[in-house]
């Protein structure tokens, strides 16, 4: 099944973003481009540095492998550009330009919504380069070989994942409540009725809470905290245990850890393959248990698992002989021995 193109979008939206800011705004726009896209690159090209050392004599699934060099276009177009033209602004390259906007909150308001893409790009690649690669078994066994990693590894990358989506989305509508705010604002003071005046002048102040924004973060992240606090299963682990619901019964849980999201918590897959989510502040109430998955071949139990497309390529339609994938196979599980994520 071929990806949806999020990360492209996510690029497209940053440069954009990037560009109108540095237009309308001029050195203040591509000073708010820098520090935001440059602290993007600056995590992004770390991790990306780290991850294709890591993979430089691995063997890949052509669907990784394709993608890898999607990401790296996706970065250059989304991170570096944006930074890139933010420091030629500030170098002079543009000081002739008549910048339109001279408005502080104007310039405020574009710069938010500039850093806003900018953070939505950089979790992507935080995903991409540092929690997919160990999930998805690029760099080692997979998370469902469950007696290939112990509870303290599989918990971090958990953790690592929630925490750096709540940080994503505390700057993506962080901006979207300072940019509706300043809109508002600029409503109120452009009107001349003092109907329309006095309601503008009622809604900006509080713009963020009637638009729901302050509950809505609220209720998606309460229980980060807790979960990163308690000891909780981790990536990869077989959960079994019993979940209190409103109406004072107990729902049953049993399956497999896949995912760790904001608001839906933990996304469990059960033996027929349904999922199943649990709030992240009853995670704690889950039991991790050994279960033998993936022993002979690949069960699917993870989206684009890697190990599952190797096998694919190597039955179907490989780029190399069967025999060649086969070995690159058997080198790979030999190297996670002896090689950490």
């Amino acid at each position: 099944m071929k990806p949806k193109p999020i990360v492209e979008i996510q690029a497209g939206f940053s440069l954009a973003a990037a560009a109108i800011a540095i237009g309308l705004c001029g050195t203040s726009g591509a000073l708010g481009v820098i520090v935001a896209s440059g602290l993007g690159l600056i995590v992004t090209a770390g991790l990306a540095i780290r991850y294709h050392w890591l993979v430089r004599h691995r063997y890949r699934s052509r669907h990784r492998a394709v993608r890898d060099r999607i990401m790296i276009g996706c970065v250059a177009v989304g991170l570096a550009l944006p930074a890139t033209l933010g420091v030629a602004v500030l170098a002079g390259a543009g000081t002739a330009w008549n910048w339109p906007l001279r408005s502080v909150p104007a310039h405020f308001a574009v710069i938010s919504a500039s850093a806003v893409f900018a953070a939505m790009l950089t979790s992507s690649c935080v995903d991409w380069y540092l929690i997919r690669p160990f999930r998805d078994g690029v760099l080692g066994p997979p998370v469902c070989q469950m007696a290939d990693h112990d509870d303290e590894t599989v918990l971090f990358y958990a953790q690592a994942w929630i925490a750096h989506r709540t940080v994503a989305e505390v700057i993506g509508w962080g901006g979207t409540a300072i940019v509706l705010i300043i809109a508002l604002v600029a409503m109120q003071n452009s009107t001349h009725n003092p109907t329309w005046s006095g309601i503008f002048t009622y809604l900006a102040p509080s713009g963020a809470v009637y638009l729901g924004i302050g509950g809505y973060l609220v209720r998606r992240l309460r229980y980060v905290p807790q979960y990163v606090q308690r000891p909780s299963p981790g990536l990869g682990r077989w959960v079994t245990g019993a979940i209190p619901t409103i109406s004072g019964e107990e729902r049953q849980i049993d399956g497999f850890v896949a995912d760790v999201a904001l608001g839906v918590g933990l996304q469990t897959i059960t033996q027929e393959h349904r999922r199943k989510d649990v709030d992240l502040g009853d995670a704690w109430r889950l039991d991790s248990v050994q279960r033998p998955l993936c022993v002979n071949a690949c069960e699917r139990w993870i989206p684009h698992c890697d190990r599952g497309l190797r096998e694919d390529e190597a039955t179907t339609k490989p780029c190399r002989p069967a025999a060649t994938v086969q070995r690159h196979l058997e080198k790979t599980d030999a190297d996670a021995a002896t090689t950490s994520p």
